[in-house]
């Protein structure tokens, strides 16, 4: 009985109106967990770091405009037969050359990506 005293017009509106919102909340919804389940795989992908034992192979001297020099440290560790180096850049340089070649220093790698070390 009371639908009979509302416009045809009116009914219609709301009832698109309605469908229009249910789509864009289940579009949404299907936006967001794409996006859990993609994060959820970069996660997996990423193993935990592993503990080795890195040798300094040279040092890099970068001299200071007042005439010091910065020692940068290259470091290097074999893997599974593969030998990984990192070309300067991974320690920060220090004054009076207080690393020296041959010295060794712990660091941690990520299996899936040893390049990817830090001291």
């Amino acid at each position: 009985y009371i639908l009979d005293h509302v416009p045809p017009n009116t009914a219609r509106k709301g009832k698109q109106g309605g469908n229009i919102m249910f789509y864009c909340v289940r579009g949404g919804l299907m936006i967001l967990e794409g996006t859990v389940s993609f994060v959820g795989d970069l996660r997996k992908k990423r193993t935990a770091p592993s503990l080795a034992v890195a040798r300094i192979v040279a040092i890099q001297h970068d001299l200071e405009p007042d005439g010091s020099s910065d020692d940068t440290p290259i470091l290097e560790f074999t893997l599974c037969g593969r030998t990984i180096r990192d070309e300067g850049g991974l320690l920060p340089g220090k004054r009076n050359n207080k690393y020296r070649v041959g010295q060794t220093m712990d660091i941690l790698y990520y299996p899936d990506h040893p390049e990817e070390f830090v001291a």
